[in-house]
């Protein structure tokens, strides 16, 4: 359960400190779906996404774990959810009705909690996702969707003997990603192969576009050459907007250790990667800009403190400062960025390390992705409480990596600027949106950390951030 101590007081939204109380929602849901002590009894709620936007709405999604008296068996089923303001959900749970929907294994399709101001889709039915029934259902999956892909990637002769399929990453009317693991038989040959492929399905069109981008880099020389390093592209379902891509071995950035000594090698393979995309050839229509970090600084500036009011003391001078310095920017070299970096779009497989997830392609300036894959490391090594001295040497050998591997220098200065900028943008927005558990005493330290940040302008090495008495982040 979230601590009352991090949840936002929020005149709009006065049920949020409920719906963030698993123990509450598990009492909830009891009585909406399973009321008198039927059949099935809730054992367990846990809150897996949470998306917050202070004074207006809130999406959560639950799991629960469900119990059938009768065969003793426990069974699970996701519900997403939204909160609205008083009376704000009765109109959305009409036009959720009046959707195609299908039977969860528990629960109705859709549900309306009158009390709570809260409608609620029991999975797969999602208000966006509408293709998501059809990847997640195992049987269409080895009998309609994936045979065509099968001989498209490997020739004829190939069926598929044995699936299964499991949810990896669900984002509730966004995304969600199923692993499907295949065991495939040849008849002409009668020889097998096994194959791991993942579907990713899209609210919208951006699905299409992330996999032309990525047919383009996956042609690219670099690609070829084995400078770059990803998945490769298998195909597009238009009708359920769904993108398909073959497994990586590995794991990502994140499993790694930060203070395990074969970490820093791993660093050098992280920046040929980001460096070799940075240097390669794409037709995206899509920037990012300055002016476009800025505008979002001035938002943040604005949103923050409607979820936190103590953070605006220190915020907004900072946000003031950071606009006032991005006039001293110079003109930067125009790369195609991925960006989203960060530590869990890095697959790792020995030395080598593979990007993921690139529906975020754009054109931009370089530091824009050094900047938010640095403000990542920072915000990790805050929460898992490295060491400063230690975030600052993997930071070392990060741009010193990636500057023997670019055309371009990287102004020590400037890259500041872009690591406080992300710091604001990115990680204490994820903060206040995502209300995990111990964010909040998180956001005053990152907002902290990018004040100390933006106020030392010097070109002498690193040194982003300075320790306390026993060497932590501050």
């Amino acid at each position: 359960m979230i601590g009352s101590q991090n949840i936002p007081h929020d005149a709009t939204l006065p049920q949020l400190a409920d719906v963030l109380n698993p123990s509450k929602m598990m009492e909830v849901f009891q009585e909406e779906f399973f009321p008198e002590r039927g059949r099935f009894q809730i054992q367990d709620c846990s809150i897996e996404r949470v998306k917050y936007k202070p004074g207006k709405n809130c999406l959560l999604c639950y799991q629960l774990e469900i119990r059938d008296r009768v065969t003793q068996q426990v069974g699970w089923q996701r519900f997403c959810t939204r909160i609205f303001a008083k009376g704000g959900a009765i109109s959305r749970f009409s036009k959720a009705q009046s959707q195609a929907v299908v039977m969860p294994l528990f629960g109705k399709p859709v549900s309306h909690i009158p009390a709570l101001d809260m409608v609620i889709w029991a999975f797969p039915n999602d208000r966006k996702l509408h293709g998501l029934p059809k990847i997640t259902d195992p049987i269409f999956l080895k009998d309609r969707m994936l045979p065509g892909l099968i001989r498209s990637t490997l020739g004829p002769g190939w069926s598929i003997s044995e699936l299964s399929n499991e949810v990896v990453h669900y984002v509730p009317e966004h995304t969600c990603t199923v692993r499907v693991c295949l065991q495939l038989q040849n008849a002409e040959t009668n020889r097998g192969q096994a194959m791991t492929l993942y579907g990713k399905t899209y609210y919208n069109e951006e699905g299409r576009e992330a996999y032309h981008l990525m047919e383009q880099l996956w042609g690219s020389e670099v690609r070829r050459a084995e400078y770059l390093s990803m998945a490769a592209p298998l195909g597009y379902d238009p009708e359920t907007k769904t993108l398909w891509q073959l497994g990586l071995p590995g794991r990502t950035l994140l499993d790694q250790e930060m203070n395990a000594p074969h970490f820093l090698t791993l660093l050098g393979g992280v920046a040929s990667t980001v460096a070799a995309l940075h240097q390669t050839s794409v037709s995206c229509s899509r920037s990012v800009q300055l002016g476009d970090l800025l505008v979002k600084l001035e938002e943040m500036k604005r949103l923050l403190p409607q979820a936190w009011p103590s953070c605006q003391g220190m915020l907004h001078p900072l946000v003031d400062r950071l606009i006032l310095q991005a006039g001293d920017l110079k003109e930067q070299p125009v790369a195609i960025l991925h960006g989203d970096l960060h530590f869990e779009n890095l697959f790792v497989d020995g030395e080598k390390v593979f990007l993921i997830d690139m529906d975020n392609l754009c054109h931009g300036a370089p530091l824009q992705d050094i900047g938010s894959f640095l403000a990542g490391l920072l915000y990790r090594g805050t929460l898992t409480q490295v060491s400063g001295q230690l975030i600052e040497r993997i930071g070392d050998v990060f741009i010193q990596q990636y500057e023997k591997r670019v055309p371009w220098t990287i102004s020590r200065s400037e890259l500041k600027w872009y690591i406080a900028t992300a710091l604001i943008n990115e990680r204490a927005f994820r903060c206040v949106t995502r209300l995990k558990a111990g964010r909040r005493d998180i956001l005053d330290h990152l907002i902290r950390l990018a004040d100390r940040i933006s106020l030392e302008w010097n070109e002498n090495g690193f040194s982003l951030s300075r320790g306390d008495k026993d060497g932590n982040i501050l």
